[in-house]
């Protein structure tokens, strides 16, 4: 019975344990570890995404070389990056090696604290881009400016470019060179280098970067020299105060050109005004007032006759499409004046075969006469002058000269001319004043020859037609004065 008993109470105590839950027995956490995916690599800069597996707690990695795995697991390889959590995370390694192996290294701890294995992955950084490398094509030269084609290679990323001398080599390279351009990709382009000195040689820098921000050699163009493409060669063969002689030579690229001798006090006051009231550019000036020449030719041209006056013989060159390639500006100093010269004597005048509206008038000039100013023009104008009483001589002396310096028909030998374009019945005046070749200091005497026009009907004119003169007139303060009256 009592066994009986035993085994009842057994029984209702183990049924009252089976009415209760069963306890959670612990489950060890499973495996941390992470993978290691390649992403951008370069010459210096290796990109990995580290993936950690749901197992992670954390993580650490770095990079090194195979050599570094003991120091890594140590903890003591310098530059280990430690995260929490199992979110992937992408890190680029920059400053590294050119063309060398590197290790990335990743370990990660699970929930209980246990270390993984450690994750490897070899990656080398690219061996370095080549340099840049560019070409420099002087293009054109126009209106005083160089134009330069500049063609970056494929390993050019961006460059820069300069002009300057040979001596602006070192301050192109070190960055301190005036008007260094920086183009900010690698297009072929052309660009302009405008108001430039005629006279100086010129070098195009130009210098290329690549992906790995490393400059190329500086590229130079060849030496150019404006003058030496578009240039009059100007050659005085004589001088006095009041003309000179030249002989202008142009090169083989100067299909023409037009040239002017000017005072250079004024030269410019002239482009002013004649941009100003006629809207006229310099070279449409030069035109206007110059004479126009192709090939070598020898010309007469009128100076200040001052001594030691500072002209200049402007010449503008054209190219065979008749566009403006550059403006020459050649300078020189007149004479000084030659002591105990004679004065010139009188200029005779001669005038025959008078018609309504025409008449020939010979002037020939005396001894010691480099030069003469000639002038037909109405009795009425020379009276005016000479029977005003408020004038003084020297103030009729300088109103005539005022006459024959603005008409400008300088001549330097006989001359035998018919005058047309004159009105019927009309009287005239035939004014000429001689001068050596002291200039201004050489005057002579004027002659005065009167004459007059026959009665017959015909068109009448307002006044002499212009005749050429050998001499191409000079601008000078004169002329300027005269022309703003």
């Amino acid at each position: 019975m009592f066994r009986i008993a035993m085994m009842l109470m057994s029984m209702c105590v183990l049924s009252l344990y089976g009415c209760k839950d069963d306890p959670e027995v612990p489950q060890p956490a499973g495996d941390a570890s992470a993978t290691i995916t390649k992403g951008e690599v370069d010459y210096s800069t290796i990109e990995v995404t580290v993936t950690p597996n749901e197992h992670t707690k954390s993580f650490s990695y770095a990079i090194g070389t195979e050599a570094d795995l003991d120091a890594f697991k140590a903890g003591t390889l310098e530059g280990i990056i430690n995260k929490n959590g199992k979110e992937a995370v992408t890190e680029t390694f920059s400053e590294l090696t050119v063309e060398t192996e590197y290790t990335i290294f990743v370990q990660c701890v699970n929930n209980d604290d246990i270390t993984g294995e450690v994750a490897t992955l070899k990656i080398a950084t690219l061996p370095l881009p080549a340099n840049a490398s560019l070409a420099i094509e002087l293009t054109a030269v126009h209106l005083n400016e160089i134009s330069a084609k500049i063609t970056p290679d494929e390993h050019t990323v961006k460059y820069s470019y300069a002009i300057g001398t040979i001596e602006d080599l070192a301050a192109f390279e070190a960055g301190t060179l005036e008007g260094i351009q920086t183009v900010e990709d690698n297009t072929e382009a052309t660009y302009q280098f405008p108001e430039l000195d005629s006279a100086t040689e010129y070098v195009v820098f130009a210098q290329g970067t690549n992906r790995a921000d490393i400059k190329g050699e500086v590229v130079c163009s060849s030496g150019m020299t404006l003058i030496d493409i578009f240039n009059v060669e100007v050659s005085y063969d004589a001088m006095n105060l009041m003309y000179c002689t030249v002989t202008t030579t142009p090169m083989d690229a100067v299909d023409h050109y037009f040239i002017l001798s000017a005072g250079e006090d004024v030269y410019f006051e002239f482009v002013y005004m004649y941009e100003e009231f006629f809207g006229m550019t310099e070279d449409e000036m030069i035109q206007e007032l110059g004479m126009e020449c192709t090939g070598e030719t020898t010309n007469v041209f009128g100076l200040s006759g001052e001594p030691n006056f500072k002209q200049m013989m402007v010449i503008a060159m054209y190219d065979a499409a008749g566009e403006l390639q550059g403006i020459l500006y050649d300078k020189f100093t007149t004479p000084e004046i030659t002591p105990g010269l004679p004065l010139p004597e009188p200029v005779s005048i001669v005038v025959s075969e008078e018609t309504a509206t025409s008449a020939r008038v010979v002037f020939t000039p005396g001894a010691n006469t480099a030069g003469y100013f000639q002038l037909v023009f109405k009795a009425a104008d020379y009276d005016e002058v000479m029977d005003d009483p408020e004038l003084t001589e020297e103030d009729k002396t300088a109103e005539l000269r005022s006459f024959l310096l603005f008409a400008n028909y300088m001549m330097i030998e006989e001359d035998d001319y018919v005058w047309p374009g004159l009105i019927p019945d009309t009287e005239y005046v035939a004014l000429a004043r001689p001068f050596n070749d002291n200039g201004e200091a050489g005057w002579g005497d004027f002659t005065a020859e009167r004459f007059a026009t026959l009665a017959d009907a015909s068109a009448p004119q307002a006044r002499p037609s212009g005749r050429d003169s050998k001499i191409v007139k000079s601008l000078t303060k004169e002329l300027l004065e005269s022309m703003k009256r």
